[in-house]
């Protein structure tokens, strides 16, 4: 958004701008996995885009839009997100863990080439799938979406407003609960983000805010699946006690900074809520 723009000032007509903009990134991210499934980068940016996508069809299953099936394309989304994934997630663990590893990291090494060849195998499979998939299956469902939203329906705006109100109830309840209920937290941010950037509310200031508070429970979602992936492999393993212990040390210290991060969150999101509620108040229907 350019310099200065009121982020109330963005006319409902972007939202199909940016959703064809979506399939087109989703078709040159795809056919480049299904190239090589090893390229970290192209296959980040495919899921990014499966997240916003995944948003906006959320969104349109509870909006009042006639003409589309979002709920079906929801799930045929949802589905690939699933099995990218996979593989996404032993990548990001891969290099994570690896900032909680020893200098000398001797006991800890055969965890990390389990580590590895769990990614290795994961990133076959993965590639394995997508060649079955066809990009223009999809980008006729991008198609299909981006013909039929009504960009000035009163319905949709008023809609929006609910929604987006509706989610930073829900957050904030969740906020009480930051340990337990984080990742649902990060769920509904991601929904706000999506949604907010889509109807043109978001402003430099609420942008990094937002983007603030989802690097910080985006690594803490990271670290719980690291200590998950540590626990499966000591369950699955016999090892020595040396190795064991720096294994659980390097875990340990993982759940530390999942904690530091979840209070920085807490109370970042908390005022990013706030923020929200004023943006929404302002836009009008």
């Amino acid at each position: 958004m350019a310099k200065g723009k009121s982020h109330i000032a963005v006319k409902m007509t972007e939202m199909n701008t940016k959703f064809r903009g979506l399939g087109a990134k989703f078709r040159s991210q795809l056919i480049s996995l299904q190239k090589n499934a090893g390229n970290e980068t192209a296959l980040y940016q495919l899921r990014v885009c499966l997240k916003k996508t995944l948003s906006l069809t959320e969104f349109l299953v509870l909006a009042p839009i006639e003409g589309i099936d979002p709920e079906r394309h929801y799930k045929k989304f949802k589905i690939l997100q699933k099995k990218i994934s996979k593989a996404r997630d032993l990548q990001v663990q891969a290099k994570l863990l690896q900032k909680y590893r020893k200098p000398s990291g001797k006991a800890e090494s055969i965890f990390f080439q389990w580590l590895n060849l769990n990614k290795a195998r994961k990133t076959k499979e993965l590639q394995t799938l997508l060649k079955k998939e066809k990009a223009a299956n999809y980008i006729a469902i991008y198609q299909e979406i981006s013909k039929n939203i009504d960009t000035e329906s009163k319905e949709i705006k008023i809609f929006t407003k609910e929604y987006i109100l509706d989610q930073v109830i829900s957050a904030e309840v969740y906020c009480q609960y930051m340990k337990r209920d984080f990742h649902k937290i990060r769920v509904i941010i991601k929904k706000l983000h999506f949604t907010m950037d889509l109807q043109g509310l978001l402003n430099e200031s609420l942008l990094f805010k937002t983007k603030q508070v989802e690097k910080l429970l985006g690594n803490a979602h990271d670290l719980t699946l690291g200590r998950k992936t540590i626990k499966v492999f000591l369950k699955k393993h016999k090892i020595s006690q040396a190795s064991e212990k720096a294994i659980k040390k390097m875990s340990a210290l993982m759940l530390k900074k999942i904690n530091s991060d979840l209070k920085k969150a807490n109370v970042k999101a908390l005022s990013l809520l706030r923020e929200i509620r004023v943006v929404n108040e302002k836009f009008r229907v």
